[in-house]
């Protein structure tokens, strides 16, 4: 039963009984971060003493801590491996503490709006995200996953918070637009989603690919970055058809937008024309404008 374990330190408990208090897991308290890097360093011995370190100090802080950890570890991770370690601290603890999940994608859609992480560390996070969120595929096609999946519960919960990812679209920092991509083009759309915001992710969309097509690519020599350059189109084209396919008035959207995009004279020269005398392109339009059409449906 849920009453029976123990959320929050000792003294806020109201039971007959509070658990019996322990200093040092209240000391480590402040310390999930350093124990989530340490952890994911994988240092033979000692991260799974850590591991369990940091289960057990979820499971005696109650689920604020646990959603923490996993914030933590999925914005850090940066190997499959490292990945790896959020899922099964998720499957340790989904046991006494469900909503887990919801919970961190939640907690992490707020740190986007707080601006509480550096470009490399939100890039990180919406890539894997789109990881996790992938390998629900790969799960269906392996006969396995099912609703209570990690991934499935990513998933839908990332469908819930679409409006806040999309933005990311057009981040200044090309590496988290990339990520917010390569997340979007994985996550379904709600079905339950209001028009307004659908217009408001399909014009993040086609402004996205209008970047992607214009943007230089990172990497050692020209060869490379034409790799990436042509890894980054191939990703917003397949949102855009997410878009497209999703329903009537995103398809009239997409197709709208991609015309209106393709006329814009900074464009131009991506379709052969003449462009602006001065070789520039005007700037995007920024979030503002993005956001400033949400509260009219």
């Amino acid at each position: 039963h849920h009453h029976h374990h123990h959320h929050g330190p000792p003294h806020a408990s109201s039971s007959p009984s509070p658990p019996r208090a322990v200093p040092f897991l209240d000391a480590l308290r402040p310390h999930v971060r350093e124990l989530c890097v340490e952890t994911l360093r994988l240092e033979r011995k000692r991260h799974l003493w850590l591991h369990q370190l940091l289960s057990l100090l979820a499971v005696y802080c109650g689920p604020s801590v646990a959603t923490e950890a996993l914030c933590h570890l999925l914005s850090l991770a940066r190997v499959p491996e490292e990945l790896a370690l959020a899922a099964q601290l998720h499957s340790l603890l989904s046991v006494s503490l469900p909503g887990l999940l919801p919970a961190a994608v939640q907690r992490c859609a707020a740190q986007i709006h707080t601006q509480s992480l550096a470009p490399t560390e939100l890039a990180q996070l919406l890539l894997n995200l789109a990881t996790v969120v992938q390998s629900q595929e790969d799960e269906g096609a392996a006969g396995g996953g099912g609703p209570a999946s990690m991934a499935a519960q990513v998933g839908a919960a990332v469908s819930k918070h679409l409006q806040d990812f999309s933005p990311l679209l057009l981040h200044s920092d090309p590496s988290v637009s990339q990520a917010a991509a390569q997340l979007l083009a994985a996550s379904q759309l709600p079905r339950a989603v209001r028009p307004a915001h659908l217009l408001n992710i399909t014009r993040a969309a086609v402004a996205h690919f209008f970047l992607a097509l214009r943007w230089e690519g990172e990497g050692e020599g020209e060869a490379e970055r034409e790799v990436v350059r042509e890894a980054a189109v191939s990703c917003s084209v397949r949102l855009l058809s997410r878009l497209a396919a999703f329903s009537p008035l995103t398809l009239k959207a997409v197709l709208q937008q991609l015309v209106e995009g393709g006329l814009h004279r900074g464009h131009a020269p991506l379709f052969g024309g003449g462009g602006r005398e001065d070789g520039g392109c005007p700037p995007w339009p920024s979030d503002a404008h993005f956001s400033s059409t949400s509260s009219s449906s």
